[in-house]
């Protein structure tokens, strides 16, 4: 059974000053919400690291620190890497744990345990999975695992677009598209009382959750949601089992 993973919002954010020191171009690509979008080194190989440096401001420019247990890299084709953190307490680097410690496809979740909440993270990206390509990144998630549903599923999408048609005089047909954002309702069965206080709870402490739907089976499946409803809920007395209904909504 691939369970749902709930974890927060992303600690990346349009505050976050991101640094490339040895160049690079689309920074900004690394927390747009949108995996084909990429970030690219310029001139690299495998034996070349670059370094992507992450620090967490708030809306007038200060320092923050942010609490993330979890890297998650989306749309890349790193193989290894390492990372460090920047603990305001210790006021330095510390190596950042991940793990696993490398990579074997284009979309993976790392998990970490930094000792304080970072106010900046370092990612040392090394080697390729195919040998000596430009290094690139689609998507950069930092966020905090906050529960894992073991609850039966399913997800009835159907996304949001802004796009149209128009037919010209020849009856040709003319069609644009902007964006497309995932949306959709998720349907929980058989939920214990645990679960659905947790995410409840995970719902009012968060503007955003991130959703991991097939972990294993399809990585690529993360999306972070804004939950657009109160959620609705049934409680079968005998069973002593929630089901439930999200609105979910694509940031």
């Amino acid at each position: 059974m691939n369970q749902i993973t709930v974890y927060s919002q992303n600690r990346l954010d349009k505050f976050c000053a991101i640094e490339l020191p040895n160049g690079g171009s689309g920074s900004a690509n690394l927390y747009d919400n949108d995996p084909a979008t990429i970030y690219q080194s310029s001139g690299s190989n495998d034996s070349t690291t670059e370094n992507v440096r992450f620090i967490f401001k708030d809306a007038a420019g200060n320092a923050v620190g942010r609490d993330f247990d979890s890297v998650i890299l989306l749309n890349t084709n790193v193989k290894s890497l390492t990372a460090a953190y920047y603990d305001p307490i210790y006021q330095g680097y510390k190596v950042l744990s991940l793990s696993p410690a490398s990579l074997s496809a284009s979309n993976g979740i790392l998990a970490c345990s930094p000792d304080e909440n970072p106010t900046a993270v370092v990612l040392n990206l090394q080697t390729t999975q195919t040998a000596d390509q430009e290094k690139k990144i689609g998507e950069v998630k930092l966020v905090k695992k906050l529960l894992t549903l073991d609850a039966l599923s399913s997800f009835k999408r159907k996304d949001d677009a802004k796009s149209g048609s128009m037919r010209m005089a020849d009856g040709s047909l003319v069609a644009w598209s902007e964006y497309q954002k995932p949306e959709g309702t998720l349907t929980l069965q058989n939920v214990s009382q645990s679960d659905r206080d947790a995410l409840l709870s995970a719902i009012a402490d968060n503007d955003f959750l991130t959703f991991v739907f097939f972990a294993d089976y399809d990585p690529s499946q993360i999306y972070e949601f804004f939950v657009s409803e109160p959620p609705t809920e049934t409680f079968d007395r005998k069973t002593k089992l929630y089901e439930m209904e999200l609105s979910l909504k694509g940031r």
